[in-house]
Order: structure tokens, then sequence, then C-alpha cells
């Protein structure tokens, strides 16, 4: 068996299934494409970050508008993080402007660079170890959902069901 791994935002990935040239994907969301079968298997959260010394971590809590007007360090636009961000601004009637964008920025948060918004299953042991703080957003949350996505033709393998298999017995673990 061979695996090979492909690090891209969700739209690139689901368009890569849908050349076949990936015969699956892990992304966030739901596919917007009707020919990509979907299987949810995690739901999580996305979560602020702050550095640890930002006047902001004393409070625990920043408003959506004054998030607008941080220095934002998020995801590209494309990636399943960015949509879900910009959706739950949207929803307030607020724009978020990143000044950096990149696909990981907690070592320019710890650096003091602005604040980030990233799954909090990656920031926990940052956020344990006190290297940045966590900030609740007044009135809003960023649920986040992980499915794995194939073509409704695709043939899967054994290798590949198993692979499925895996994710869905992660998603009922406790991590």
């Amino acid at each position: 068996v061979e695996l090979r791994v492909t690090v891209d935002n969700s739209n690139s990935l689901q368009q890569r299934v849908m050349e076949n040239r990936l015969d699956l994907a892990l992304v966030e969301g739901v596919s917007p494409w009707d020919k990509l079968e979907t299987i949810p298997f995690l739901t999580d959260e996305l979560v602020v970050l702050c550095p640890a010394d930002d006047p902001a971590a004393e409070q625990g809590v920043i408003t959506l508008e004054q998030l607008s007007q941080a220095r934002l360090l998020l995801r590209e636009e494309g990636s399943g993080t960015r949509e879900i961000v910009d959706r739950e601004a949207g929803r307030a009637g607020i724009s978020l402007e990143p000044v950096w964008e990149a696909a990981s920025s907690v070592s320019a948060v710890r650096a003091g660079l602005g604040l980030t918004i990233l799954p909090e299953r990656l920031a926990r042991e940052e956020v344990r170890q006190g290297r940045v703080r966590r900030l609740a957003v007044e009135g809003v949350r960023f649920p986040r959902n992980l499915s794995v996505v194939y073509h409704e033709h695709k043939f899967l393998s054994p290798s590949a069901q198993y692979l499925i298999g895996l994710c869905q017995k992660l998603g009922q673990q406790e991590l």
C-alpha cells in the first residue's frame, strides 16, 4: 500500500478529487460538489488565539468588532477554516481583513505579530503551556466539521475504506 499525503486548502483538494488526481480527501465542511460523497467524521471548534502578554488575554473575551480591528493572521481564502470564519463574521455584518495569510500562524502569534483563529485541537498544547492565550468571541462560535470526500463513481480500495474507518474512529474519540 502506498500512501501519499497532500496538504492544501479544502477547495483545491476537492478539485483534485473531482479530477481523479486524488482518491479521497479530508476537508473541512460539506463539499459544494454534487458528485462528491461526503462522510462527516469529526466536529470541533475554531478558537481565537492571542499572544500570552496581549492586553486582551487578561479579559479572555473580545467582541467581533474588536477582532475586526486587530492584526489578524488567518488561513488563506479557499481554506475551510477561512470560509467558516468569514461566514460567521459576515452573519454579523463584519468583514475580517487579515494582515497575514498562511497555513499555520501560531508561531507568529507567539512572536506577538497578531491574533489568529485555529482549530482548538491544534492550539490546545500551546494554550496549556501558556505560550498563547485563548479568547472567546462575544456571542460567536466557530464550529467546524471535518469530512472525507471522494468521487461518487470512485472505486474505494480496501486501504481507502480502512482509512475512512480510521477517520470515523477518530471522530468517536475525545482527543
